[in-house]
């Protein structure tokens, strides 16, 4: 059983992909696209070698020895020349964003790239607005903690304004309560920190939300 967070992950994977699963950690994610039948071949990739040796464990384990191959890499240093898709999942915004600067001339080659960075959600947005990528999908979920996942086409272009960076241009038309839940928290976190901090200079993402209250109170 895998955890919500990844489940939303695979869901938004086009079928019958080559995918490249760039910090792999044990392998859950490519055991479970195949136990479902979502892929034909992936990769589980890590830079350290104990995630690596549990994630050969369970795909052995799980009888997918000829299905799901790793390898030890830095972001997509050594990816291989027929993946589909690549997934980056479970980062911070920072280290996603210089594993794809990286590499940028392999991003455009992709099908389609997901990304799940555990904060800041709002600058992996300005970076895919910076190279005019086409966003196909969004999700936002609560699992013990809010995550929101990005589905990506490198190969259309698409272009955001401020409101699309900060909330998301597939989510802000298909609003739910965990999209209201998520940002009525950061609003008030960040109205406390001002009336503690009168001076503190207010944050272009304070006044984003301010603005755009409807959509969440």
């Amino acid at each position: 059983m895998i955890s919500k967070r990844l489940a939303t992950v695979a869901s938004l994977i086009k079928s019958n992909m080559v995918i490249a699963d760039i910090g792999s950690d044990h392998a859950f994610l490519p055991i479970y696209l195949f136990e479902n039948n979502i892929i034909k071949k992936a990769y589980a990739v890590d830079n350290k070698v104990g995630p690596l040796r549990h994630a050969e464990e369970n795909i052995k384990n799980a009888g997918l020895n000829d299905k799901i191959f790793v390898y030890q890499a830095d972001g997509l240093d050594e990816l291989p020349v027929d993946v589909d898709c690549v997934i980056i999942a479970g980062m911070g915004v920072d280290t996603i964003v210089n594993i794809l600067e990286k590499n940028i001339e392999k991003i455009f080659n992709l099908k389609q790239l997901i990304i799940q960075p555990n904060t800041k959600v709002h600058l992996l947005r300005k970076w895919i607005n910076k190279y005019k990528l086409k966003i196909l999908d969004e999700q936002i979920i609560e699992d013990y903690k809010y995550y929101q996942i990005i589905s990506i086409d490198p190969q259309n272009k698409g272009e955001y304004d401020q409101n699309e960076i900060y909330f998301g241009p597939v989510l802000m038309n298909k609003i739910n309560d965990v999209f209201k839940e998520y940002h009525k928290d950061q609003y008030f976190k960040l109205v406390n920190i001002y009336k503690n901090n009168p001076k503190k200079k207010v944050s272009e993402e304070f006044e984003i939300l301010s603005k755009n209250t409807r959509l969440f109170l």
